[in-house]
């Protein structure tokens, strides 16, 4: 009897994992190629437009593209999401965003979404650079001094103790 359910506990185990999706089958990588171009020399408190290009590398049913500040900058204008159907291998669309700058360095996140014509969704997203790196960070910091972050925490730099 013991055998006999603990066979039975065993099929239902198997028949309940054999039907759970797979958490990541894939890289996400949509088929869609996105280029743009950001003006140089852009200062802090300066303003830019960014058009951005999607490229498809096959037929879609559907492409979903938007584009979010995160971190640095201000989206003044554009990035809702667009939603464009019934697009043709090398065939290309653009939207365009204007942003302002507000710290060295800001990045403009910009997310694709693609339906081929089988119902499969992929996705893709790159993070585009405004400003120059090498403005940010290069003071060094004396032991004891004590520097603000910009989301309000304090950093003390303290001396190495030798144990």
């Amino acid at each position: 009897m013991k055998l006999k359910i603990l066979a039975l506990v065993s099929a239902a185990i198997l028949c309940a994992c054999a039907m759970q999706p797979p958490v990541a089958q894939a890289k996400a990588n949509a088929p869609v190629s996105i280029e743009y171009s950001v003006p140089a020399g852009l200062k802090t408190g300066s303003t830019a437009t960014t058009t951005i290009q999607l490229v498809a590398q096959s037929d879609l049913q559907r492409l979903v593209i938007s584009a979010a500040a995160y971190s640095g900058i201000e989206l003044v204008s554009g990035g809702d999401q667009t939603v464009i159907e019934n697009i043709k291998r090398g065939e290309s669309r653009q939207i365009a965003v204007n942003v302002m700058l507000n710290e060295p360095v800001g990045y403009l996140a910009v997310f694709a979404s693609t339906t081929d014509s089988r119902g499969q969704v992929e996705h893709k997203n790159i993070a585009i650079r405004y400003g120059s790196a090498d403005k940010v960070g290069k003071r060094e910091l004396k032991p004891g001094e004590r520097m603000e972050k910009s989301v309000g925490e304090t950093l003390i730099i303290m001396p190495a103790e030798r144990r």
